[in-house]
This record gives C-alpha cells, sequence and structure tokens, in this order.
C-alpha cells in the first residue's frame, strides 16, 4: 500500500481507508472515544501522534519488473511515470496507491522520459538513437526525431519555446524545436558518451557532463558555450536557478557545488563510498539530495554543512531522483527495480562549523543566555562561532588548547592548554586578561565556581587550584599522586571533586583546599559531572564505562557499558532524569538518572571529543575532527523526531509502518533501540498498545529498555489500561527479574501502584516482593544492642537507606541482636490525611488479591500506619465505652430517670454529629464500612426511644381526655401506644453492645477473635436456614401430636418447643407409643445433627482465619487508617513522597499457633503447586519461542554463510582471471624484451 505523502488529509483518509489498521483507524477518524477514561486518551492521543509521524515519514516502496532507469512527476504530485529498461511506461497513482497504467512501447529499454502535461504529449529516448514523441492518453506515435548516431540517454524540455534538448552517446547535445520539427541544431560537443544533462529553470543555460571529465555550459538565449568546469568522471548534474548554483557528482563519490554566476567551486565533498551516479538540488532551499553506488540515497544542506541524512533502502545503485513540484517528498528509482518515496525533510536541526584547517577540536562551550560557542583545539586558537558558521579566532595560545570553559556570569572565558598555561579572557569583549603558568603540565579540565567568584584547574602535576577572580589568587589541592584528568564543582559552590589518573575521586573545601574524604574508581576518570542535588556524581572513564556514584556513601550506585571506548563528555539536564554521554566511538548516548537505564543513542561520522549544552538546553554541541557540530537537543525538541543509529532511520519508520498495518515483519532488535521524541516512546509502546505479544516477548528477551513517555505511560501501565493480561504478566516478569540487577527501574511503576491495586492481578505479590528488598551493602552492621527496640521504620527522601536515619553509633555492635535492613524502590505518600495516602490505603483494602496483605512491605505499612492512627481510635473507643457505660446505668439502676435519660440522649448526640463528621468529610468512602451502619441504627433507634420516653405522659394524658368523653368517666386501661419502647430499648442495647464489640480491633490480642466473630456471622446464612426448616418441619409434626379436638392450634407455642427440642431440650408430655418414638427420634438425631453442622462450620472457619490472620490482621489495620486519615480533610494536599524503610529483627516470627501455621503451609503448597505449573507451562512456551528464534536465526546464518561462500568463490575465480591476466602480461612483455 502506498501512502500519499503531500497532505495530513491524504494522511488521515489513507487511515482510514485501510482495512488492516488497528486502534488508530478509529482514532484518526474520531479523535477521541467517548466511553475512553481521560487516561485512556491521553494514551490515544499519544499513540495517533507517533503513529502519524511514522506513517508519514516512512518510505514507500514500489517494485516494477524491470530496472527503473528515468521518472517523472506530474504536477498535480498525484502521478509518477516511470520508463524502464524493458521499454515500458508505468503510471503509478499516489493518491489511490496503485498501478493505473503501464504500457509497452517495444522499443528497447527507455534511458529518459519527459511528459507536456499540456500538450498531454511524452517523450522517451533509450537505446536506439531514435527520440520518439506520443500522444496520451493513447500512447499513439506523433513522430520521430532523428540526429543522433547512438543511443540517447537524457532529455530536457524548454515548455515556453517548445524546444527539447537531448543528450546521447555520440558526445553531442542537440536542440530539436517541437514547431518545426526540420530544425536540429548541436548546441555541445564532448569527447566520449554524455553522462548527464541539465536545464535551468528559467531555461536560461544547459549544462552537459561527458566522460571526457568536463562541464560544459552553454547559454541558451545567446547560443554560446559560456563555462567549461573541470571534473574528473562527472556523473550528475543539477541546476538550481533561484540559488544560482550548479551541483555536479563525480565517479569518486563526490559532490561539488558551482557558482553559477562567475563559474567558481564554492564546495566539494566526498558523499558517497563509490560513484555518485544520482542528484537534485531544491529551488526553494540549499539542499541537496544524492543517490551512489553504495546504494544510499543521501539528503544534506550544503550551505549549512549539516550531516547528511541518510535514506536507506535499495539494494542496488540509485538512478535517478525527483523532487516533487510542492517538495513534500521525493522519489528514488534504482537498478534493484524499486522506486522509493521519501518524505521530504522540513528542517534540518544540526549545523556543522567547519574548519578547513584540519584542527582537532578538544574542547567547546556554550556562551550564556545565547547559541554561540567558544572553542579551542590543536590549531592553538581560541575561536569564536556564531550563527553564520565561520569562526572569529580570539586568542592565540601557546600549546594545544585542552578544556574551555565560560563562567555562569559571562564575564570570564577560561582556557588550558597541554603546556600547562592558563588564558583568561574577558567574556563581553574577548580580549585577554591573563596569560598564567598555572601548572607545570597539562591542564586536562578546569570550570568556575556557580558564583563565578572562583576557577578551578587540574593540571598534569596532580595539582589542582582554586583560583579567585578576578585577583587570580589561588589555593592549592594536593592529594592525588598523578595527573588529574577532571575537576568538578558542586551546585551550592561548597566541594571541589577530581579524577586522575591514580584512579581515584578526590573531594575538596572549595573554601579552604582541604580534603574531605577520597574513594577509589575502577580506572581513570576522564569526565565528570554532578547532579542538581549534590547527591550523584557521575564519571566517564578511559574503557567507555559510565558510573553514578552516591557521593556521601562514598559508593558506587549503577555502572552503564554504553561506549566502545574513551568517554570524552557527560551533561546532565536540568530536571536531574536525563543526561547525555559522549565518546570516542563517535556516539552520544541518552542515559534515565533515575531509573538508570540507556534510553537510545545518536551516532556522529567521527569520534567525539567534547560535549557541552547551551543554557537553555534547547542545543548541544560536540568538537570533532575540524569541525564544531552544533545541533539541536532531542530531549527538548518540539519537533517530532527520532534518536538511534542514523543508518537504520528509513529501515525504522518501514518496520514500525508495517506493524502499524498489521503487515507482521519479522522482529528486528535493531529496531527496539529507537525513541520517538518528544513523546519518548519506543517500539515496545507500540508492540504493547497492539497487543503484539510474540513482539513483546522477543523485545524482553532482547532486553529492550522499558522506559516511561513524556506524559507518564510505560508499557507496563498500558498493558494495565488495556487490560492486556499476558503481555502485563511478560513485562512483569522482565521487570522483576532485572529488579534485583537495577532496583532503580522499579521507580517507573510510582504512579501505576493504585491502579495495580484496582487491578488486583496474579503477580501483583511478585511485584511488591521485589519493591521491598534487603540491604546487602558491605557498609551496613549485622548486629545492634539488645537494648534496641525494633522494628525501626523510618520515612526517607533518599532511594538509599542510611544507617543514622535508624542508629547511634553506641547503638550498633558485632553481636547481639542480629538486624536486616530493607529499602523500598518506589515512594509512597505517607502523610497522614493526604489524598494520595487514602487513596493508597484504598486501593490496597479493596485489591481482590490477598496474597499481597501477605508480602512484608505491605505488613510494614500497614503497622506503620496503624502506629499513627492508634491514638484516635483510642480515643473514639474510649468515648463510646464510657457511652456504653452511661447506657448499662440507665438499665440497671436509672431506669425511667429523666435525668439520666438527658446524660445518655447527650453522650448518643455527640456521637451522631461525629458521624456526620465522618460522612461529611470521608464521602463515598464511609459507606463501605458495615460498622457506620450499625452505628446510625443506634443513633436513630436511641433518639426514638428517648422521644418516647419524654412523650408518653402527654399522650397517654390526651388519650384519657378522649376516653372519658366517649365512656362517661372511665380510664383508659388499654392505652398501649407506647408500650413498645421497652423492646425499642432492648434492640438499641443490643446494637449499641455489639457495637461495643468491635472496637476490641484496636488490640492486638482480640483483633483475631473479632475476625473470627465477623467470619462466623458472615458465613452463618447456610447453617440458619437448615436449622430454620428443622424447626419449622418438627413444629408442624407437634401440631399433628398434639392436634386439639376443639380445632384450636397454638402454632407459636409449637414453634417454641421444636426450637427448643432442636437445642436438646427433653421437655415432653405423655403421650402415645407412636407420638414418643417419634418425640425420642427428635430429641436424639436432631440435636446432633444441628450441633455436627454448627461445630463442623465453626471449625472451618477458624482453619481459614487462621492460617489468613495475617492477611485480615493487616487489612483491618488498614482500614482502621483509612477511617483515621479520611477525618483529616485539613491535610488532603500535604505531603510528599517518601521512600520506606526499616530495620528488624533477622529471626522475627510471626506469632501464630501450630494449627494455623499448618493450614497457611498447606495453602502455601497449593498455590506453589499451581505457581510451580503455571511457570512450567510458560516456560516450555518460552522454550518453544527461544527455539524458534533460534532457527531462524541459524537460517539466517545459514544463508548468511551461503552468500559468504558465493562471494569468496567469485573472489577466488576473479583472483585466478586476474592471475591468468597478470601471467599473459608478463609474457608478453617478456616477448617483447626478447
Amino acid at each position: 500500500m502506498l501512502l500519499s505523502l503531500g497532505s495530513s488529509s491524504n494522511l488521515t483518509s489513507f487511515m482510514e481507508s485501510d482495512a488492516k489498521t488497528k486502534d488508530f483507524k478509529t482514532l484518526a477518524a474520531q479523535g477521541q472515544i467517548e466511553h475512553q477514561s481521560s487516561e485512556e486518551k491521553a494514551l490515544s492521543k499519544m499513540m495517533l501522534s507517533a503513529s502519524k509521524f511514522v506513517i508519514n515519514s516512512a518510505e514507500v516502496s514500489i517494485s516494477l519488473s524491470s530496472t527503473i532507469y528515468s521518472l517523472f512527476i506530474s504536477d498535480d504530485n498525484e502521478l509518477v511515470y516511470f520508463a524502464t529498461e524493458k521499454g515500458n511506461v508505468t503510471c503509478f497513482n499516489l493518491k489511490e496507491g496503485k498501478i493505473a497504467n503501464d504500457v509497452c512501447l517495444g522499443i528497447g529499454a527507455l534511458y529518459d522520459a519527459i511528459i507536456d502535461e499540456e500538450n498531454n504529449r511524452l517523450v522517451v529516448c533509450g537505446e536506439s538513437e531514435v527520440i520518439r514523441c506520443y500522444k496520451l492518453p493513447m500512447f499513439q506515435l506523433e513522430f520521430e526525431l532523428l540526429g543522433h548516431s547512438g543511443s540517447v540517454n537524457k532529455l530536457c524540455y524548454d515548455l515556453s519555446k517548445e524546444k527539447l534538448y537531448s543528450a546521447g552517446f555520440d558526445g553531442t547535445v542537440r536542440a530539436w524545436n517541437f514547431i518545426n520539427l526540420l530544425e536540429n541544431k548541436t548546441l555541445i560537443s564532448h569527447n566520449g558518451k554524455i553522462n548527464d544533462l541539465a536545464i535551468a529553470e528559467d531555461d536560461s543555460f544547459i549544462a552537459s557532463a561527458g566522460e571526457d571529465g568536463v562541464i560544459k555550459v552553454f547559454n541558451l538565449n545567446t547560443e554560446t558555450e559560456i563555462a567549461q568546469l573541470a571534473e574528473s568522471s562527472v556523473t550528475c548534474l543539477a541546476i538550481s536557478s533561484s540559488l544560482n548554483v550548479l551541483g555536479s557528482g563525480s565517479s569518486d563519490g563526490r559532490v561539488s557545488i558551482w557558482n553559477t554566476i562567475d563559474w567558481t567551486l564554492l564546495k566539494s565533498k566526498g558523499i558517497h563510498t563509490g560513484a555518485t551516479t544520482a542528484l537534485r538540488l531544491c529551488e526553494t532551499k540549499p539542499v541537496i539530495i544524492t543517490g551512489g553506488e553504495d546504494n544510499f540515497v543521501k539528503v544534506w544542506n550544503f550551505e549549512k554543512e549539516t550531516t547528511e541524512k541518510l535514506m536507506k533502502g535499495h539494494t542496488d545503485s540509485i538512478k535517478n531522483i525527483k523532487i516533487s513540484p510542492d517538495m513534500s517528498f521525493f522519489v528514488s528509482t534504482s537498478i534493484d527495480s524499486t522506486a522509493h518515496i521519501w518524505r521530504f525533510p522540513d528542517e534540518f536541526e544540526d549545523y556543522i562549523f567547519k574548519d578547513l584547517n584540519n584542527c582537532e577540536y578538544t574542547s567547546a562551550a556554550f556562551l550564556p543566555e545565547s547559541n554561540h560557542i567558544v572553542s579551542c583545539g590543536t590549531d592553538k586558537i581560541v575561536k569564536y562561532w556564531d550563527d553564520s558558521g565561520s569562526p572569529v579566532p580570539l586568542i592565540n595560545i601557546l600549546g594545544n588548547g585542552l578544556k574551555i570553559s565560560v563562567s555562569p556570569n559571562k564575564k570570564y572565558i577560561a582556557v588550558g592548554d597541554e603546556l600547562g598555561t592558563l588564558y583568561i579572557i574577558d567574556g563581553l569583549n574577548f580580549q585577554e586578561l591573563h596569560r598564567i603558568e598555572a601548572h607545570n603540565g597539562l591542564i586536562r579540565d578546569l570550570c568556575f565556581m556557580p558564583d563565578s567568584s572562583r576557577l578551578i584547574t587540574g593540571g598534569g602535576d596532580s595539582l589542582i587550584s582554586i583560583w579567585t577572580l578576578p585577583s587570580m589568587n589561588k589555593l592549592q589541592c594536593k592529594g592525588h599522586c598523578q595527573s588529574i584528568w577532571s575537576v568538578c564543582v558542586g551546585n551550592t559552590g561548597r566541594k571541589v571533586f577530581s579524577g586522575s589518573s591514580d584512579q581515584t575521586i578526590r573531594i575538596w573545601n572549595a573554601m579552604t583546599a582541604n580534603q574531605l574524604g577520597w574513594f577509589n574508581a575502577k580506572e581513570p576518570v576522564n569526565v565528570m559531572a554532578i547532579d542538581k542535588k549534590d547527591k550523584l556524581l557521575i564519571i566517564g572513564g578511559m574503557i567507555g564505562d559510565v558510573s553514578v556514584w552516591n557521593i556521601e556513601e562514598r559508593c558506587e550506585e549503577s555502572s552503564f557499558h554504553v561506549h566502545a571506548g574513551l568517554v570524552t563528555g557527560i551533561v546532565l539536564m536540568k530536571n536531574n532524569d536525563l543526561f547525555m554521554t559522549a565518546g570516542k566511538d563517535k556516539k552520544i548516548n541518552i542515559i534515565s538518572l533515575k531509573y538508570r537505564i540507556k534510553i537510545s543513542y545518536m551516532d556522529h561520522k567521527q569520534p567525539i571529543n567534547c560535549l557541552a549544552i547551551s543554557l537553555d538546553e534547547t542545543y548541544i554541541a560536540t568538537g570533532q575532527r575540524c569541525y564544531i557540530s552544533a545541533e539541536e537537543n532531542p530531549l527538548t525538541t518540539k519537533e517530532t523526531r527520532l534518536i538511534g543509529p542514523s543508518e537504520f532511520h528509513q529501515p525504522f519508520l518501514a518496520y514500525m509502518r508495517d506493524i502499524l498495518f498489521d503487515q507482521n515483519p519479522e522482529h528486528n532488535p535493531i529496531m527496539d533501540q529507537f525513541v520517538i521524541v518528544p513523546q519518548l516512546i519506543n517500539p515496545l509502546h507500540f508492540y504493547v498498545y497492539l497487543n503484539l505479544k510474540e513482539y513483546v516477548v522477543q523485545s524482553l528477551c532482547y532486553n529492550i529498555s522499558i522506559i516511561r513517555s513524556k506524559i507518564g505511560f510505560n508499557p507496563f501501565y498500558i498493558a494495565l489500561l488495556k487490560d492486556y493480561k499476558a503481555i502485563r504478566d511478560e513485562i512483569v516478569d522482565s521487570l522483576c527479574l532485572n529488579a534485583q540487577i537495577n532496583p532503580f527501574w522499579l521507580q517507573m511503576l510510582e504512579n501505576e501502584i493504585i491502579k495495580m491495586n484496582q487491578v488486583g492481578f496474579a503477580k501483583l505479590a511478585d511485584i511488591y516482593e521485589i519493591i521491598y528488598q534487603e540491604v546487602k551493602r558491605k557498609s551496613f552492621p549485622r548486629f545492634c544492642e539488645s537494648n534496641v527496640v525494633l522494628p525501626i521504620c523510618y520515612l526517607s527522601n533518599e532511594f538509599r537507606a542510611k544507617v543514622k536515619d535508624f542508629f547511634d553509633e553506641e547503638d550498633i555492635s558485632t553481636q547481639g541482636v542480629s538486624i536486616c535492613f530493607k529499602e523500598t524502590c518506589i515512594p509512597f505518600n505517607f502523610s497522614m490525611g493526604s489524598q494520595e495516602s487514602i487513596d493508597f490505603l484504598s486501593s490496597i483494602s479493596e485489591c481482590e488479591n490477598k496474597d499481597i496483605f501477605r508480602t512484608p512491605i505491605i505488613l510494614d505499612i500497614a503497622h506503620y500506619k496503624w502506629e499513627s492512627a492508634k491514638l484516635p481510635m483510642i480515643i473514639q473507643g474510649s468515648v463510646f465505652y464510657v457511652y456504653l457505660i452511661m447506657l448499662s446505668l440507665y438499665t440497671s439502676f436509672f431506669a425511667k430517670d429523666p435525668t439520666f435519660l438527658m446524660i445518655v440522649f447527650i453522650m448518643n448526640i455527640l456521637l451522631m454529629f461525629y458521624e456526620i463528621y465522618q460522612m461529611i468529610v470521608s464521602g463515598r468512602s464511609y459507606f463501605k464500612f458495615v460498622w457506620n451502619y450499625v452505628d446510625w441504627a443506634r443513633t436513630i433507634l436511641l433518639l426514638a426511644y428517648n422521644i418516647i420516653e419524654w412523650t408518653q405522659d402527654y399522650f397517654r394524658g390526651i388519650s384519657n381526655m378522649v376516653f372519658l368523653v366517649k365512656y362517661g368517666g372511665e380510664e383508659n386501661t388499654t392505652f398501649h401506644l407506647f408500650g413498645f419502647a421497652n423492646s425499642l430499648f432492648a434492640l438499641v442495647t443490643f446494637i449499641s453492645w455489639a457495637r461495643g464489640v468491635s472496637y476490641f480491633r484496636l488490640f492486638d490480642s482480640t483483633r483475631y477473635f473479632i475476625n473470627l466473630l465477623i467470619h462466623c456471622f458472615a458465613s452463618m446464612g447456610g447453617f440458619l436456614v437448615m436449622m430454620t426448616f428443622m424447626a419449622v418441619g418438627f413444629c408442624f409434626l407437634f401440631i399433628v401430636i398434639v392436634r386439639d379436638p376443639s380445632g384450636n392450634i397454638d402454632f407459636m407455642n409449637n414453634l417454641r418447643i421444636s426450637y427448643w427440642l432442636i437445642l436438646g431440650s427433653t421437655e415432653a408430655e405423655s403421650y402415645g407409643f407412636i407420638e414418643m418414638g417419634v418425640l425420642t427420634f427428635g430429641i436424639m438425631i436432631n440435636p446432633i445433627i444441628m450441633m455436627t453442622i454448627l461445630v463442623a462450620k465453626v471449625t472451618d472457619e477458624y482453619e481459614q482465619i487462621q492460617s489468613d490472620s495475617i492477611a485480615s490482621d493487616t487489612k483491618e489495620l488498614i482500614d482502621m487508617a483509612i477511617e483515621v486519615e479520611n477525618m483529616m480533610f485539613w491535610k488532603r494536599k500535604t505531603g510528599t513522597k517518601q521512600y520506606f524503610q526499616s530495620v528488624k529483627e533477622t529471626a522475627k516470627d510471626e506469632d501464630m499457633s501450630w494449627e494455623g501455621r499448618l493450614a497457611a503451609l498447606n495453602k502455601m503448597i497449593e498455590r506453589s503447586s499451581l505457581g510451580t505449573q503455571e511457570f512450567y507451562e510458560n516456560l516450555i512456551k518460552k522454550l518453544s519461542e527461544r527455539e524458534i528464534l533460534v532457527t531462524k536465526n541459524k537460517d539466517k546464518a545459514e544463508k548468511i554463510e551461503e552468500i559468504c561462500d558465493k562471494i569468496i568463490k567469485i573472489r577466488e575465480e576473479r583472483l585466478a582471471k586476474n592471475v591468468v591476466e597478470e601471467e599473459g602480461d608478463v609474457e608478453q612483455v617478456e616477448n617483447k624484451e626478447g
């Protein structure tokens, strides 16, 4: 399928019309799906944006049956005509994505073709000497032009004058007049075949390139030759009239740019390996597109000297290139019989500031508040570079410049050279201020303090000097025993860090030059950078390793082998999340400091000597051989672009386009290295979003980086939102496996933890197990004094736990209580009453996966939260028990006492206001707890009782008056309107005491029994049904036995007798033999059955509670903590996320009886067996997938081996042939000499 690249509307219509597109079709048409949540809408919008970029940028291949020699693009950008080796003219409709017409002219190979759309005319030339003109659309031969004595290979057309220009193998350029077909002039003659012919857009001149190495230019107005340009073996030409330039390509791969005003050579550059075979110039901007024998198409800005944009897709030499009239795309053809349609680059983001003096630029720095650059190098000149790209020399220095730095206030520029000389330049007028012999040896590094008051230099004499500006007084730091390679200053300006070839990193006081500490590195430290918080030091070494060191603990936290040679630069982004490293291996790597993973990399053509970033972070600069490269920072760009290996940019776009259109391309791990910015998403995001499990599995096997997008979506979270269970579990397995090596990676789940709890998937407990890891650092103690109260929990702002946060020095010992430290990899908001804390605890409480309640992290968090919530709950319980005591006193000693009833009423009102307060601040969560319904039932019933008690005398008096008037003086003795008051109070008493039982949850020793009681009542329904059925059955039996002859039946009395019978009562009257037999059966069997069922039920509940006691206890603590936090409404927006850390006794077991342990063990074995079975099934599945991969790779290896054998065989044959030819030449020479 072919994509029209002309406009975004064509793109949208194409996406909507393709039946194979997945979610993108609907999203492109509707923009958003109404039933989606806000998160899903944001995800869809992000993926749609990235997919549009991929589809709009990917090259599209058109395959024909033979080599395409020439092409023509219609003025409306909808049709492309191809002239082929077999003599076919093929018309391809770009909008519809299919061949519209294919006609074989039957005249042999067609080397060139031109279409006159105004006159519906097709002109072709080829291997014959005849030029033919056809009338379109029927391809009727209109006339033939004869004059060349050999094949004609190039045509140019002057539409305004209706003149045709042709070039042939006979070495002539001829002009043909379409008005007078007899007119035939020879304009230019070459000594040999003409390779290419080009005409200016304004038809003012024409240029030809011959095998004789001469470019000849002919003025069409004056009909005179105006220039001859010498260029060896010119293969192709192009002219841009608006830019006044002519471009030429040669057989050695060079491209030259000539000025068409004075015909001077502007620049010449080697572009291709092998001959440059095709070339086109843009009319509106200084951009040139070339194709070569190396099968590549390259696009570059010859004015700004940008890095070439590599278009990789053809498998053989490029034959022709044409740019669309609207400049939106261009088409290339090749000997491989394919045409490729490429999106035309909109802008070029990088600039090459080139110098032709063969200088090696060793250091560069941006001037503050501008994108201008200063540099130094092996030419011993300090240079200033502005937007023009031409260097301005500032000062000459004595030795090769090694390091340059600009002060933050822009007042000073400091330069150090190989002789140890320090140069201070005025940053405003660029005048030299100081030249000092600072060190006895080369100055490899220097930097300014953040306040620009001091300058730090490191020399080959192993000394660090701290210079005061502008007086240039100095302090010296002594401690290293070898040459200083790198220095840097903390952001507070208090500490100086230095790295040396003695493989040590030392820390100095910036004010006194005293050494504060040191630690050993694995290799000499070449470059250093410090994070914004002065807590992490990032160092790059000689062998390509980049390490992150914890400054306070003086230990290495993470290490990355990201370069194949010397690391030459490190820059850290202001957000402190990402940093970039450069090296001699020509790469710039992008690494996440937060997650400690490599995201992607950019490659350059030459080894990179230095790396710098502008103050606003919009540009990065690199120093290389002969030039300084300044390019747009990919991490801050607003334009969508790719980060990854440049030679695979187009293959990646084609690969991802096939993924989007469900073409099922074979997984390619190279493509997984790419990242699309500014969205910051990689192929794994697409694989997950499109539910492509096979691609996800293979990518995870190749350790693709699971990265977080700019708006917060990582592949795991996408799988959660889309409910892709199989993919979600694969990613969980990968995360858990990698987290053992890199625990920082798990911080990616920081914002997904609540969603994970809400889903409650099976492997959630595995994540909770891995995010709470034991500290195994050797610096941590293993014992503490026995008088220390354990466990100790601590909330830290730091990822790594510190001993000083838990113990004083005297608490640590080499023997005593064995302890272990634990730390979380994910921060949580633990602030009591904060909305984040409530949401987190609620998600845990409502999680369907109860296994998480047994994980150490949830256990410790629950107990930590309970310690904070305990006091309010105890106060609440105490108030309730005061109420319960008052109620009991009223019941027993002060019944009907209005005063004491008022006390009970006031207590009830207080508790009611508390419930109202809870309801208001808790919102919907208030109605999730059953005890709140019990409280309202008690409150309402007690209020009703109070009203009845206080008003019944009044209403009784009114009733008596009415009775006296009606019945004549007698009192109403049957007034029972309020007779149920005692029954109502009995119900209040029962509910109050039942509610009082719930407060035993506050105590560890009784919480277990409350859980048992609740579970028993909750599961009692079946037993009550059975007991009711038996009671009613025996009730009817008794009705039969004791039937009254009068027919009166006391149903309730018989039901009562039946109930007591079930409970084992043997009281009975004198009955007959049959009646006594039935009664005996009821007395003996029925109670036994009921009691057996009841005991069995209680036993089952007991065992379940025993096995789940830890989980039940943990959930109860969390629920009570939620109840307390809901009341703290004033703290909803408080708190920050912190890491949970703890220390506890190593061999501390949970308090559980042996029965519960056995039950829990049994349950664990069951889960383990199921998990083992699932594990083996997954293992077999993955092994099968691996076998498929191995088979595929084996097939590839066999094909490669077969190709290599063929190549070796061909080379041997050629070598043998050459040897024979050389022997023949030798014989001829010998014969001649003889």
